[in-house]
Formats: C-alpha cells, sequence, structure tokens
C-alpha cells in the first residue's frame, strides 16, 4: 500500500541507539509498579487499569480542567457503569493516521477497509457496497469480531490527502505531510509512541503522558495533530488543553528521564482539501504555565478519589455576565439614538 511506504519514509530516521534511550522497559502484560519510560504498550492498555494504583492521562486531565470531574468520570476506566465510548469518525481517522504515518502498528491488523463493491451471491453481478445488503452486513461483523475498526473509502481518500499523495497535490507545497518542508527536515524523527508513567509526589496518583514522537538527545517532543482548518489551530491548542497535554509530557520527562523540556511543536493535518500542513511550536514559558493548570487539575483528581465524589459543576448560583458580542449590540444601538430611555415610557 502506498500510505505504508510512506509511513516507512517518515520514520526511517526515527530509530535512536538504544544506549541513548533512558530508562526505557519493554511492557510485557504485567501491572506496572514503577516509573519508567514504556516500550510496546498498546493504546488501549495504556488507557486502561495498567498501573498498580489508580491513574490518568492528558485527556483525563483536560476533561476535568475544561469540563469537569463528571465528564472524565462519565466514561472513565475507574467507572464500573461508564458510559460506551463511541468509536466516532474522526476519532478513527485520527488513529488510522497516526497508525500509517509514523508506523504506530500494524495497520492491516487495526483497520479494515470497507470495499466500494460486493459480490451478489443469487446473480453474481458485482453491485456498489450497501450496508444493508446481507453480504455486506456480514463483512462487517467478521471484521468487528476480528477486533478491527471500519474505515470507509472515503476515509482511505482522506488519509491519501494528509500523506499529500494525491496526484494533484505534487506542486502544491506544504499540501499533505509528504510535501512539508519542516516534515521532510525531520521534525517526525524520534522515539514513537512511548509511554511515560510516574506516581505523583504529592498526590500519590499515577499519571501517564504518551508523545506522539520524542528525540530524547534535544528533549523536544512532537504530537502529531488533525485539524478540519490549519488556520483555526492557535485557538485549538487552548481550547482543548492541548498546552495542559505538553506539560504533562514535560513533567514525565522530567520525572522519568531527568530532562528538562526545552520545548514542544505539534504538527497539524488538515482532513480536508488542501490538506495544508501547519507547525505550532509551544515555548518552555507556555509550557511552565500550563503545568500550573495540570497541577490544579491533578489535585482535583486527586480528591475525587479521595471522596469518590465527581461533581458535573460547582453547584452554585453564578452572576450573568453579557456576551461582548450583545454588549457591542446594546452600545450600538444607543449610540444610534435606538434605545428608548425608560423614563420615556408613559
Amino acid at each position: 500500500m502506498l500510505l505504508l511506504s510512506f509511513s516507512l519514509t517518515l520514520t526511517a530516521g526515527s530509530l535512536q541507539s538504544r544506549d541513548n534511550i533512558m530508562a526505557e522497559k519493554i511492557w510485557d502484560t504485567f501491572t506496572i509498579t514503577e516509573q519508567g519510560l514504556y516500550a510496546e504498550l498498546p493504546i488501549e492498555k495504556y488507557h486502561s487499569h495498567i498501573c498498580v494504583g489508580p491513574s490518568i492521562s492528558s485527556s483525563g486531565l483536560r476533561a476535568i480542567a475544561n469540563g469537569s470531574p463528571a465528564e472524565y468520570w462519565a466514561t472513565s476506566y475507574l467507572n464500573p457503569e461508564a458510559e460506551h465510548r463511541e468509536d466516532k469518525d474522526h476519532f478513527r481517522l485520527g488513529q488510522a493516521a497516526h497508525t500509517l504515518f509514523l508506523g504506530e502498528g500494524k495497520f492491516d491488523e487495526q483497520f479494515s477497509v470497507k470495499p466500494a463493491t460486493y459480490v451478489d451471491p443469487k446473480t453474481g453481478a458485482e453491485k456498489k457496497w450497501n450496508g444493508n445488503a446481507n453480504v455486506c452486513k456480514e463483512w462487517i461483523a467478521e471484521q468487528e469480531q476480528s477486533g478491527k475498526r471500519l474505515l470507509s473509502a472515503e476515509q482511505m481518500h482522506t488519509l491519501k490527502g494528509m500523506a499529500g499523495m494525491l496526484p494533484w497535490q505534487a506542486n502544491c507545497p506544504n499540501s499533505g505531510l509528504r510535501n512539508s518542508g519542516i516534515v521532510s527536515s525531520g521534525i517526525l524523527d524520534g522515539l514513537i509512541e512511548r509511554s511515560l508513567i510516574w506516581q505523583d509526589s504529592e498526590t500519590g496518583v499515577w499519571l501517564k503522558a504518551r508523545p506522539d514522537l520524542v528525540n530524547l538527545s534535544d528533549a523536544f517532543p512532537v504530537d502529531l495533530k488533525t485539524t478540519r482548518e490549519a488556520r483555526k489551530v492557535q485557538n485549538s491548542i487552548a481550547d482543548l488543553g492541548y498546552n495542559m497535554q505538553a506539560a504533562l509530557v514535560a513533567e514525565g520527562l522530567r520525572e522519568v528521564c531527568q530532562l528538562e523540556c526545552s520545548g514542544f511543536a505539534f504538527v497539524f493535518v488538515e482532513t480536508k482539501a488542501p490538506y495544508a500542513v501547519e507547525v505550532v511550536e509551544l515555548g518552555v514559558e507556555d509550557i511552565e504555565l500550563a503545568r500550573r493548570e495540570l497541577r490544579r487539575a491533578v489535585r482535583i483528581f486527586a480528591e475525587c478519589l479521595t471522596k469518590n465524589e465527581w461533581p458535573a459543576n460547582a453547584g452554585e448560583p453564578v452572576t450573568w455576565a453579557a456576551p461582548q458580542w450583545y454588549s457591542s449590540k446594546l452600545e450600538n444601538l444607543e449610540a444610534a439614538n435606538d434605545l428608548p430611555m425608560l423614563e420615556d415610557v408613559a
């Protein structure tokens, strides 16, 4: 598959000498009882009860910080009555991109692509794929039974665009990862999908961070993200708490590898034409400020564990504050003398 060859091209220079891999441990089905930099830890295990005590990763801490403890608890592996986490299209596409572009795992073992057509068993005629046809239903059931996630032909087209391998992209610099000068220069070189796991000294909870790539020689981690619009990624970093994700990785490098993070880069690639690539770097000051927000979330998580209470919000009345657009609207009406004074009312 063309995309698989592209994956190898991206990661060909990413291996580091084992002598330079500090604190690395190979995970092999055991419960983690000591801090370390773990290799070969599957992502589904990483998000499960993998540590000897309760643990939380960036996604959980961001849910607490930007939402509420209840938002985290609703789908947490710690919750015996947790809501089923839907395998949404954008999540599936993002995971497929990581698997192909970073070599996270064997794509064919994790994903199946729905065929464009199927053969009617009665007539032998080739027909357009139809999810309601029995043959198609049986095929889907087989794939799901084997644990594979399904991708459509349209999603595979999107992945090729993100890779920069559609014919029209040949003369479009920065359209797709292969056509990005920054990617070609080696920003995606490094150790892939290593898990930093340690016990927090203040609260005792276990913390987990998993940078997409990290080069231990310069302690400058990189994360690959998908986005609908490259021009909005600055807001995404704040809205989705990606800076907290970077801060957790920095803390993990400090605790596990005794390395001070020198910065963090997000490589965003669009999931629609023109599949633009946008690289955003966070400086040390940005990361340190986000660590304070991260610390608040860790403390809340630890408190919720102790009390076994996961509040949805503070539960107290708040004073309404008019949004800026509404205040501007009233100011404009008043400036136009089009907002009546109440004393004028008979």
